[in-house]
């Protein structure tokens, strides 16, 4: 019996001297690498003017102030405007890389403007260049301007004040 014990531990001394040779035996070293990417913007839009629709007078009937992409303003009903300072809004469209053709979406819906006498809804944007399904085009430079002008609608014996809200316009590159 004594002799099962050392010939067993003769073989597993001879296991572990034979592994720690093999490892003395190799060379490793460790390098870091680096990695990295960049994702460029192709496209961006930067705002250049607010839509503003200026000072008006409400009256006793609703009614609306349109202000259109080509820099003109309307009144109906019971909205009268007063003085000049309205403007469409403006946006600068650039296109760095790519390809240089995009589509405008602007809100479908209503947008609330906000102030010390309540609030107005403004809707029916449009832009130029646009309309539903446009594809601009920013040509040589990279970019374009687009407007965007809309249509708010004046409640009957609107308080006064000042109103404000925001609206996004997404531009996507095509």
């Amino acid at each position: 019996m004594r002799m099962r014990t050392l010939i067993s531990l003769g073989l597993l001394a001879g296991l572990i001297t034979a592994t720690a040779g093999a490892k003395a035996a190799q060379n490793s070293t460790t390098q870091s690498i680096s990695a990295s990417a960049n994702v460029a913007g192709g496209i961006s839009v930067a705002r250049t003017k607010d839509l503003d629709f200026a000072s008006l007078l409400s009256g006793i009937t609703a009614g609306s102030v349109t202000v259109s992409s080509s820099g003109t303003r309307s009144t109906t009903g019971g909205a009268s405007a007063v003085g000049g300072g309205f403007t469409p809004a403006s946006f600068q469209v650039s296109i760095t890389q790519g390809n240089p053709h995009y589509s405008i979406q602007l809100p479908v819906g209503s947008v609330t403007l906000s102030g010390t006498g309540g609030s107005m809804l403004v809707d029916t944007f449009e832009s130029t260049p646009g309309g539903p399904g446009f594809v601009g085009f920013a040509p040589g430079a990279g970019f374009q301007v687009m407007t965007v002008g809309a249509t708010l609608h004046v409640p009957a014996n609107q308080a006064a004040g000042s109103y404000s809200g925001t609206f996004t316009v997404t531009v996507t590159q095509q």
